[in-house]
């Protein structure tokens, strides 16, 4: 199985920038079979600062994009990457085909 893993600080920030472009490019990878996982490691709720009932909104608005939620950096394996600022950009995410996603992991 083919997966694409999606750090949430990312997602928010490419939902604000390029919302249905996203969305679309997304939709794409399901399409093609790739399982689609959002990851929620460091952006928990933070209860100096929000309400957790908040954040359970907002990850289950977010569940329409994706297949999974993991709370935590899940080990995305050989046949996945992870959609973060470090791993691949949400830039390069929406600009590039998988291929040339994976000559530029590959070339890494």
């Amino acid at each position: 199985m083919q997966i694409v893993v999606l750090d949430l600080e990312d997602v928010r920030a490419s939902l604000r920038r390029d919302g249905p472009a996203f969305r679309d490019t997304i939709a794409s990878y399901r399409r093609d079979g790739f399982s689609i996982v959002l990851s929620a490691g460091h952006d928990g709720p933070n209860l100096a600062t929000s309400k957790v009932q908040d954040w359970a909104a907002e990850i289950g608005s977010l569940a329409s994009i994706c297949d999974s939620v993991v709370f935590g950096k899940p080990s995305t394996g050989l046949e996945a990457w992870t959609l973060d600022d470090k791993a691949i950009t949400p830039e390069e995410f929406l600009a590039h085909s998988y291929d040339q996603i994976r000559q530029k992991l590959d070339a890494a």
